[in-house]
């Protein structure tokens, strides 16, 4: 059974009463980030780009992607460019071995944002394949040794 809004005449007063408030200005939610592509998988010396948006109130102030070569203790640190209003571009650069990696951005306010959000209070798992575990704590990238054909 289809059914809409002309079937429920109770629905008109109610949308006609949430229309005519005006749009909010701003971000109305709690801050958080959003990676919009979450790769597994590179090819042996690609470079790895990342376009993060920083979502909150006001614009955030820094955005770094932390990464290393797995079994390494030392993470190595790119800072976000901001492209537009809330979204920031980061290049890792090119990889030759498996690496993982955490974003971290700094709000207005000072409040810390981290993608992905457990991260990296505990020693992450690794998987030479590339593969993220439920329980894992940063994302770890598996490089692949040839390129990829389309055919």
């Amino acid at each position: 059974m289809v059914t809409n809004m002309e079937n429920h005449p109770f629905w008109a007063a109610l949308v006609a009463k949430s229309a005519a408030l005006p749009w909010p200005q701003e971000y109305q939610g709690a801050p958080r980030l959003i990676v919009s592509t979450v790769r597994g998988m590179l090819v042996k010396g690609e470079t790895l780009n990342l376009k993060i948006i920083a979502l909150a109130k006001t614009p955030a102030k820094s955005v770094v992607v932390y990464y290393r070569k797995l079994g390494a203790k030392e993470w190595q640190t790119v800072a976000a460019s901001n492209i537009a209003r809330a979204t920031w571009q980061a290049k890792i650069p090119a990889a030759t071995e498996d690496f993982e990696y955490h974003i971290v951005a700094e709000t207005a306010t000072g409040t810390k944002l981290t993608w992905p959000a457990t991260a990296p209070e505990t020693q992450p798992n690794h998987n030479c394949n590339g593969v993220r575990f439920p329980n894992s704590h940063v994302l770890l990238l598996g490089i692949l040794p040839f390129g990829v054909s389309k055919g």
